[in-house]
């Protein structure tokens, strides 16, 4: 048996920046305390990095919540009304990543800083 690497994706991060994402997923989960989150997946959809994958956790209830409110409003949906995790896929924003060192084995990975809509220029 042999590994095809012909077509394999870097799991490195990517670097730091804002990019054009789609979301690929959007599960639902509950964090120790049993507070509501999502567990989300963005696909960078273009420039140098398109195909890469960007994963994150986005807090619906306690502390976290904002960055909840601001992902649902980034994709135009009201975060004052019920909403399901697949309203969410494939709908495209901009994310701004950055780079954190992990705790458990001291590794660089993506992190998302901040959510925002797609502006469009006027031509």
């Amino acid at each position: 048996m042999r590994i095809d690497m012909s077509e394999a994706k870097s799991f490195d991060p990517i670097p730091e920046g804002m990019y054009l994402c789609s979301i690929e997923k959007a599960k639902p989960k509950s964090t120790r305390k049993g507070q509501a989150m999502l567990n989300v997946c963005y696909n960078v959809e273009d420039g140098d990095y398109t195909g890469q994958k960007i994963f994150t956790n986005v807090m619906l209830e306690g502390a976290g919540a904002g960055f909840g409110a601001a992902l649902l409003k980034a994709v135009k949906i009201d975060p004052t009304e019920d909403f399901e995790p697949d309203d969410l896929i494939g709908k495209e924003l901009m994310v701004t990543v950055g780079i954190k060192i992990r705790e458990d084995n001291g590794e660089p990975q993506n992190e998302v800083k901040k959510v925002a809509p797609i502006v469009r220029r006027k031509k």
